[in-house]
């Protein structure tokens, strides 16, 4: 199954407008908050040095570090190693924009999901190994040349589709057989659901229905959708043209289990 260029060229293009308000004991007068609009593939941690740039700017005297600052949504701190596009389709339970995000610059909890670029980076390479694993036993990531591995973070970490496309065309060719599909699910309160699925079963397409089933017993359909990239997934999609098309930059399909 080829992929649909317009779909993918979409899928990185959308973006979500996010507000961030500054709550710090470290200034007198609070400042504007910090308007964006966020690429749905990329992370937090890519995003904060405007943030920072912004507040301390506006706020003389003001010293924010990126290592001990953590984002807050509606009481929870915000799991900044997700893509921006997952935690929002996670987190959102309203149609209210832009997302308000606080930024916090204390009392850190202890699964405040702080993360730095050079973690991040780690994560996301081991992400796109994963997914490799599961598809052809990474035989391919790992035959590539360093260059392309710096390539593919370049193209993420600055937003450009060309970039990252050029070298991730490789790790998705729907030319060889796939052993198993890169593909995580999750429901709010729970961890996240990850299992080998095969694009087949007994000759026919894997079904999204079978495979939500094997990954989630226990999700109920009739009182859950299932979205990914903010848009409801037909439970009849097969698993071959997800991957194919609406995979994040890390190359797993990540769908989010919201009631209806």
């Amino acid at each position: 199954m080829t992929q649909d260029y317009e779909i993918c060229r979409g899928v990185w293009e959308s973006k979500i407008p996010v507000e961030f308000v500054l709550e710090s004991d470290e200034v007198l007068e609070q400042p504007k908050p910090f308007f964006a609009m966020l690429p749905r593939v990329s992370y937090f941690p890519l995003i904060l040095p405007k943030v920072i740039n912004y507040f301390t700017s506006t706020c003389e005297d003001l010293s924010l570090e990126q290592d001990k600052l953590w984002l807050k949504y509606s009481g929870q701190p915000i799991k900044m190693y997700y893509p921006i596009g997952v935690l929002f389709d996670m987190m959102k339970t309203d149609d209210l924009l832009p997302w308000t995000i606080s930024l916090r610059t204390k009392d850190a909890p202890a699964n405040s999901g702080n993360i730095g670029k050079d973690a991040l980076e780690s994560m996301f390479m081991q992400s796109l190994k994963e997914a490799d694993y599961l598809r052809r036993k990474a035989e391919i990531i790992s035959s590539m040349r360093s260059d392309d591995h710096k390539q593919l973070w370049r193209g993420i970490a600055q937003d450009n589709f060309d970039e990252f496309w050029s070298v991730n065309k490789k790790l998705v060719d729907s030319s060889e057989k796939v052993a198993h599909l890169p593909i995580r699910l999750y429901k709010i309160g729970f961890p996240m659901c990850q299992i080998p699925l095969s694009p087949s079963s007994s000759s026919s397409p894997s079904l999204l229905s079978d495979a939500l089933h094997s990954l989630d017993s226990s999700l109920d359909l009739s009182t859950h959708s299932i979205i990914s990239h903010g848009v409801e997934v037909p439970l009849d999609s097969t698993l071959s043209w997800l991957a194919q098309n609406v995979s994040y930059p890390d190359n797993f399909v990540h769908l989010v289990a919201v009631p209806k």
